[in-house]
């Protein structure tokens, strides 16, 4: 409903941004309640790990939207601008994370 929006055009932006942030939420919740978790303790199983992709993959288009459609004419541009590039360097991490804890771990 953006396009429909006379005023405060950051609206958008922000309730896409807070629809990114509970995607991710949402899978993280379920990794802390164990849901996600395979059987060696403290790693995520293969069917989390392509739960965290689908929703990073998710969030990261509605960033991309959000920053689409913030312009810099628009009041908090940057604040939101700022936000995003968090979040994205956030979800960069955890993929690089659930990368690292994906490769197979040799004997010891």
């Amino acid at each position: 409903m953006h396009p429909q929006v006379k005023c405060s055009t950051w609206v958008g932006g922000l309730a896409l941004f807070e629809l990114a942030v509970l995607d991710l939420k949402e899978v993280e919740a379920d990794e802390r309640a164990g849901k996600l978790s395979s059987e060696i303790k403290g790693e995520v199983s293969p069917a989390g790990v392509g739960r965290w992709e689908e929703a990073i993959k998710n969030a990261t288009a509605k960033l991309d939207k959000a920053m689409s459609i913030s312009g810099k004419e628009v009041d908090l541009s940057s604040r939101l601008d700022s936000r995003v590039m968090m979040l994205k360097d956030e979800m960069t991490l955890k993929r690089e994370m659930l990368a690292s804890s994906a490769t197979p771990k040799s004997p010891t």
